[in-house]
């Protein structure tokens, strides 16, 4: 099991796109949520984009340097470890 020094919750409505500013230099793990029941969130990780369908979820655990969402009206929760 890792343990980690930093976690950082994000959780709201992205309207268009939204970048997520990291409280330290990068995190090592993310978990990106999209909490719609209808409406598909977009995001950006290092440089790649990819999809979540309605009630999806996603884990890295890899370096993530930067992370941004798009979407049209969707909420999200973001999880950061670090």
């Amino acid at each position: 099991m890792a343990l980690y020094a930093n976690f950082e919750p994000f959780e709201g409505t992205v309207s268009g796109s939204q970048v997520i500013d990291f409280p330290w230099h990068r995190a090592y793990r993310a978990i990106i949520m999209n909490d719609s029941s209808t409406k598909d969130l977009t995001y950006n990780l290092n440089g790649k984009q990819a999809t979540l369908r309605p009630t999806e979820s996603v884990s890295f655990g890899f370096q993530v340097k930067d992370l941004s969402l798009a979407g049209d009206g969707v909420a999200y929760r973001v999880w950061l470890y670090g």
